[in-house]
């Protein structure tokens, strides 16, 4: 009886000290990423002061890893890209946001636009737009 008891306890111990160490080895529970913000800058305007002619519209789309960064799609359906001012950004958190230098959310992907310059060589005016006004 005096064995059977001893074992009994060893093997609770065991039981015991298994569980434990089960328990020290288990990993935290890991929190779930939240979206990453990708920030990058916006093409440069060669001619800020300069209108080469108006009147195209179009919707702001984006993608951060696309060299345009930041285009519009007129009501064609062509992609043109823009050029902006100094200091001026895309933010992609996940969704595009125009950031200007102030820090200030100025455009959104889908937003409609209108006014846009014309600033590309004068070969090819249409190639490169920049929204009026900024």
């Amino acid at each position: 009886m005096h064995a059977r008891g001893l074992r009994l306890f060893i093997a609770v111990a065991a039981f015991l000290g298994l569980t434990l160490v089960a328990c020290a080895v288990a990993e935290e529970p890991t929190a779930i990423p939240s979206a990453t913000v990708v920030i990058r800058p916006l093409p440069l305007a060669p001619n800020p002061d300069i209108c080469r002619g108006m009147g195209m519209d179009g919707l702001i789309n984006g993608a951060p890893d696309d060299p345009r960064v930041a285009w519009i799609i007129t009501g064609f359906g062509r992609e043109t890209p823009l050029v902006w001012p100094a200091g001026w950004t895309a933010r992609f958190g996940p969704t595009l946001e125009i950031v200007d230098a102030s820090g200030s959310v100025r455009f959104r992907r889908g937003d409609i636009v209108s006014g846009i310059c014309l600033e590309g060589p004068p070969n090819a005016p249409s190639s490169l737009v920049m929204i009026s006004g900024l």
